[in-house]
Order: structure tokens, then C-alpha cells, then sequence
């Protein structure tokens, strides 16, 4: 059998350590990092307004907020979107938020358009991009009606 230096003993020490301080801090931030792609969001049902509100053929806007809770905090996180119906029976509910660069959208009367400041883009009431750089329409909100109020489904 070889003998093994001194230095070769030490060389051999100093690797096992370094890979034992390494697991040991490494299984940790793996999780960590990792431990995100596996939780799961609650959603939220958040009541937006009463359909009595919504006029036919006219966008009407409604102002939301619920409270949303990460570990510790609670934060009240606040929103806008658009509910629309053409017979009073279907509703859709559209986000405000411009698809190209996330600014807030708005509807105009006198143009029948929502028009977004940013870089000018215009959608129509049925939320299809008409003009400007928008790449595609605005968000529809999955909502549902219950007990004549519109509910709109939120990630907390």
C-alpha cells in the first residue's frame, strides 16, 4: 500500500470539508429558490360592484382592492377593470392594463375606444386592438355574478 504525504492528507481534508460546507449551504438556497416553483397561489373571488351599475353598450368602471397576505404581511392591493354588457345578461370584465406597456387604460365616450396614453393605442369595446403598438388585446378577467354583484378572480 502507498504511503500518502502529508500534504496529499491535507489536500484530501481540505476538499471533503469544502464540500461538506458546500451541501451545507447549497441544499438550503436550492430549496429556497426552488420551493417557489412548487407553491401553489391562493385565488380569490374579490366582489367588484353590482351589475344594477352596468349600463348596456357602455363600459363602466370599477375600482376593486383586497386584502393580500405573503408570510407575514398584509398588504391591501387595489385594481380597476371594465365590465361590459351589450343585453344585461352576459357580462364581460376586462383588465385596464394596457398589454404593450402596462399603463392604465381608459375608456373614451366620444371616441368608443379605451385609449392608452402611453404610446397611444386604442382598443374597442370588445377590448380588440384598433390602433397603436398594443400586441394584443386587453385582458378578460375571469368574473362570475352572484346575488346581482360581479366577482372577479384575483391571485393573492
Amino acid at each position: 500500500m502507498d504511503e500518502i504525504s502529508r500534504r496529499q492528507w491535507l489536500s484530501k481534508m481540505c476538499g471533503l470539508l469544502s464540500a461538506i460546507v458546500a451541501a451545507l449551504l447549497g441544499v438550503p438556497l436550492l430549496g429556497l429558490s426552488l420551493g417557489t416553483m412548487f407553491h401553489r397561489r391562493k385565488t380569490l373571488w374579490v366582489k367588484v360592484g353590482p351589475i344594477s351599475a352596468v349600463k348596456k353598450g357602455e363600459p363602466t368602471k370599477f375600482v376593486y382592492s383586497f386584502l393580500k397576505e405573503d408570510a407575514y404581511l398584509q398588504k391591501t392591493e387595489r385594481g380597476t377593470v371594465y365590465v361590459i354588457t351589450h343585453d344585461g345578461k352576459n357580462f364581460k370584465v376586462f383588465s385596464n392594463i394596457c398589454p404593450h406597456a402596462g399603463c392604465g387604460v381608459r375608456w373614451e365616450r366620444q371616441f368608443q375606444a379605451f385609449f392608452c396614453p402611453c404610446h397611444n393605442g386604442k382598443f374597442d369595446i370588445n377590448g380588440q386592438v384598433i390602433a397603436g403598438p398594443p400586441p394584443k388585446p386587453l385582458n378578460e378577467i375571469q368574473h362570475k355574478i352572484e346575488g346581482g354583484f360581479i366577482f372577479i378572480k384575483v391571485k393573492a
